[in-house]
């Protein structure tokens, strides 16, 4: 819910689709059915993320210039980071947030030793969001091979032709997978600065929700 507010709460989203898998579907209905209705948000479903967001594209109007895809997991991304994404994507059609890799990389064997020492000049670390020209994304999809593995949306964008521009992202949007991210994330989200809604944006809008 919380990074559904970060795209709610914004003037140029016309419309805020979440893509879940299709076992989780009704119980995400269910626990948060109310907020994601009084947001106007819809529900698409699919066995995996590709085919999820595939569903969510049926429900996007034909009239929509670009469509953000955003990993709900990354709750503490700025306004500023998407703004920059959105901007940037306007002008090349693919855009993906993503930060430098400015670490070590060792290559272990099996046995936990060090084997190899791994160059990690040029490499970056997708973040979401990522963003496409509309019709873009679409062909990308239509053409979509479900037996080639593709890593993210951005991967499939470039199998038909069009590499995705890095944006600079930073650590701060981190990815929530476990309990000690959640720890770490927490005064993260806090100190992003949100977008001041122009209505209520849930029945407790008035409250700390997150």
């Amino acid at each position: 819910m919380r990074s559904l507010e970060l795209f709610i709460a914004r003037d140029d989203v016309s419309l805020t689709v979440l893509a879940v898998a299709q076992d989780e579907a009704e119980r995400v209905k269910t626990k948060y059915g109310p907020h994601l209705a009084f947001a106007s948000v819809k529900v698409a479903a699919g066995a995996d993320h590709f085919s999820a967001v595939a569903a969510a594209l049926e429900k996007i109007p034909t009239e929509v210039e670009l469509i953000v895809i955003h990993d709900a997991a990354r709750p503490a991304v700025s306004a500023m980071q998407i703004d920059a994404t959105l901007a940037t994507a306007v002008k090349t059609g693919a855009a993906v947030l993503a930060a430098p890799l400015e670490q070590t990389l060792k290559q272990v064997d099996k046995d936990k030793k060090v084997s190899n020492t791994l160059d990690s000049q040029d490499v970056w670390i997708a973040h979401t969001p990522q963003v496409f020209n509309a019709q873009l994304l679409r062909d990308a999809y239509a053409k979509r091979d479900a037996s080639i593995a593709f890593a993210d949306d951005a991967d499939l964008v470039a199998a038909s032709g069009t590499a995705a521009t890095v944006v600079p992202s930073s650590w701060r949007n981190i990815r929530v997978v476990t309990s000690d991210d959640l720890t770490v994330a927490a005064p993260l989200i806090d100190a992003v600065p949100k977008p001041k809604p122009k209505g209520p944006i849930g029945p407790y809008a008035e409250d700390k929700m997150w």
